[in-house]
């Protein structure tokens, strides 16, 4: 394991919280993280599934009156572990809602990126507002890519255009269709030679929807490194540049790819 901060680049640890999203109760839900986190190794990254507190509510009119909160509690985790955290919470600009998924680092500091595309069969383009850009978040010299769940059929908004390191979607993504989950993953990984990581929920939401878990580490050739069941249980996973460098040396697909840019 790398000591010191110059090699400490080369690697990033990231811890996966998978969990059963107790339905609309904020306050048992980070009741739930705080206990999780108290278990959690040394590490560089966490992410949490996509609504973390609420699960997928298509009623953000509801739930946005909770999101100082939310952002207070995410931005204190990332100040108390020293992690960059990464989640998902309904937010309202005064004027529109969003899908909003938070990036806090340990200084405070937030940025973020409210999700694109928007999942017509749950009725979320009804109440959200579709996000406008990509946001590339830079962290210990590593370039991620956070995306939300529904993002993940849109391979052109995924596209690697930029180098970065590692793809990250969390997600609220139904048992029903967990192949095409796992086979999107991989196909993500493998077109942008990057590693991809898919943070997902478990158990049964309000609406009786079930979730599978297999939160996933997949590598740059597509291979999953790392799988969870369908338990509630944290991943904790390490990534290398070595890896990915020597990927793209021997296969240097990205430099066909096509020069376009999305609006």
């Amino acid at each position: 394991m790398p000591q010191n901060d110059e090699l400490m680049a080369e690697f990033l640890r990231v811890a996966c919280l998978q969990t059963d999203i107790i339905w609309k109760n904020i306050s048992a839900n980070l009741h739930k993280y705080d206990l999780m986190l108290d278990r959690l190794n040394s590490s560089d990254v966490i992410v949490l599934p996509e609504m973390f507190c609420t699960g997928f509510v298509a009623d953000p009119k509801t739930h946005y009156r909770d999101q100082d909160r939310v952002i207070s509690w995410l931005q204190n985790t990332a100040v108390s572990t020293n992690n960059l955290v990464i989640a998902s919470h309904p937010y309202s600009d005064g004027e529109n809602y969003f899908n909003r998924l938070f990036c806090c680092f340990p200084d405070r500091n937030i940025e973020y990126y409210d999700k694109r595309h928007l999942f017509a069969f749950g009725a979320e383009g009804e109440e959200y507002s579709r996000g406008k850009q990509r946001k590339l978040v830079e962290y210990k010299n590593w370039k991620l890519l956070p995306l939300i769940c529904y993002d993940l059929r849109f391979p052109v908004w995924s596209r690697n255009a930029e180098n970065y390191h590692a793809l990250i979607y969390i997600a609220n993504w139904p048992a029903g269709r967990k192949n095409v989950w796992k086979i999107l993953l991989q196909a993500r990984a493998i077109e942008n030679q990057s590693y991809v990581l898919g943070v997902n929920r478990t158990g049964t939401d309000g609406n009786r929807i079930r979730y599978h878990g297999e939160s996933m580490l997949v590598s740059p050739l597509g291979k999953i490194v790392n799988r969870l069941d369908r338990a509630e249980q944290i991943l904790e996973i390490e990534i290398s540049k070595e890896e990915i460098g020597l990927v793209r040396k021997n296969f240097p697909f990205l430099k066909d790819r096509d020069d376009f840019s999305l609006t």
